[in-house]
């Protein structure tokens, strides 16, 4: 079964958002929520952001009502939140209130979550992509009739709670790994005494610049690593001569840097090199290179293990400590080897460190099986929704 496409426009009332000024202190801090692209793709309904607005700063905005989609329409496209609560956005979100007599919200927002692919392919060439209102006013959507609406949706919201138990259960390992790490090195963090990394390290050194092509080495980049862990989804291949390979082969327990970023809080962050991960892609494990937006630092594990600095550098006293170190230039940020080199590490007693390593690995056991169901949920989600847009549930 099909169902018939309308536009956006046709379906509700469409704002685009705006920020009040920001000099004005009276028109912020108050209890209405100031919606930004990083509030969207959440689990649940908006109600809670970083930033709010008082009852005169929402005077000077466009107050959206419970239950508008929302859609980033600058930078980030496609990203789509749903208001919990009635709130404000700001000028990169495009919000509609659908007519619910045509559309339901939640049947809308599951909807909207589809059109990312067709926002970029709307979006002008500029350095910025941007989906203006009235080009997001022209996107379609199907509407199938809302008694047909309201089952697809509870569906989708099914599967979707799922995914959220799944998530909040890899953020809780999260938690946990953070509160093992703190009483296990209690004395050393509240210790002022603290060493330069160099001091641990024989060898920092950058990756290659050569461009990725159809063969060579696997060569892992800034989004293998970006989030703490190796990611090795959309691995690209990198060709390098014999020297330069040898000079770049990674090994088990190698840290890898990001060392350059638009977003600051992805500089410093590191991920260890495991083979027993990479062996899960075909390549050979002793094949792995890595690019030149990051440094590799190899430690000398008699003093620092790299999963102990690695999460050291993943909270916020580690961030904080990344972030003096690191500089701007044209608009990203940066850290070289001088900086990594001077951070300055507290001294952890590798009695300490074996007992957290320990105590690690076995939370990593429960964060695969929680990134297993995860993966299950994820792809049960995708496929219930392809299958709900095309009438065959």
């Amino acid at each position: 079964m099909s169902y018939p496409f309308r536009p956006l426009e046709s379906l509700g009332t469409i704002q685009t958002g705006s920020t009040p000024l920001t000099s004005e202190d009276s028109y912020w801090g108050g209890d209405i929520p100031f919606v930004t692209p990083g509030e969207l793709d959440q689990d649940s309904p908006v109600t809670k952001t970083p930033r709010t607005l008082s009852a005169l700063g929402a005077e000077q905005a466009r107050l959206l009502k419970a239950h508008a989609v929302m859609v980033c329409c600058i930078g980030s496209l496609g990203k789509v939140g749903i208001a919990g609560r009635q709130l404000v956005t700001n000028q990169q979100i495009n919000a509609i209130e659908f007519h619910e007599d045509k559309i339901l919200p939640r049947f809308g927002y599951y909807a909207c979550q589809r059109l990312k692919q067709k926002m970029f392919s709307v979006a002008p060439a500029t350095t910025v992509a941007i989906v203006n209102k009235s080009k997001f006013g022209q996107l379609e959507i199907p509407v199938p009739p809302v008694p047909e609406q309201r089952r697809i949706a509870a569906i989708l919201d099914q599967a979707a709670a799922l995914r959220a138990k799944r998530r909040a259960a890899l953020a809780w390992l999260d938690s946990l790994v953070q509160s093992v790490f703190r009483e296990t090195f209690r004395s050393s963090l509240e210790s002022e005494k603290r060493i330069p990394l160099k001091e641990f390290v024989t060898e920092f050194r950058y990756g290659t610049s050569n461009k990725s092509e159809s063969s060579g080495y696997p060569a892992l980049r800034i989004p293998n690593v970006a989030g703490g862990t190796l990611d090795l989804g959309e691995l690209k291949t990198v060709p390098v001569d014999d020297a330069e390979y040898s000079r770049l082969k990674l090994i088990d327990g190698d840290l890898l840097f990001v060392r350059t970023n638009g977003n600051p809080d992805f500089v410093g962050r590191c991920a260890v090199f495991d083979s027993t991960l990479v062996a899960t892609t075909g390549f050979e494990t002793s094949s792995f290179i890595y690019a030149s937006y990051l440094i590799r630092a190899r430690l000398d594990t008699k003093q620092l293990l790299p999963a102990v600095l690695q999460q050291y550098l993943s909270f916020d006293e580690g961030k904080r400590e990344v972030r003096s170190k690191s500089k701007t230039s044209a608009g990203q940020f940066n850290i070289n080897t001088e900086g990594l080199g001077t951070l300055r590490i507290p001294m952890l007693p590798m009695q300490d460190q074996l007992a957290f390593l320990e105590q690690l690995t076995k939370i990593e056991r429960q964060r695969s099986i929680q990134r297993r169901f995860l993966d299950e949920s994820d792809a049960l989600m995708a496929s219930l929704d392809y299958r709900a847009f095309r009438g065959e549930l």
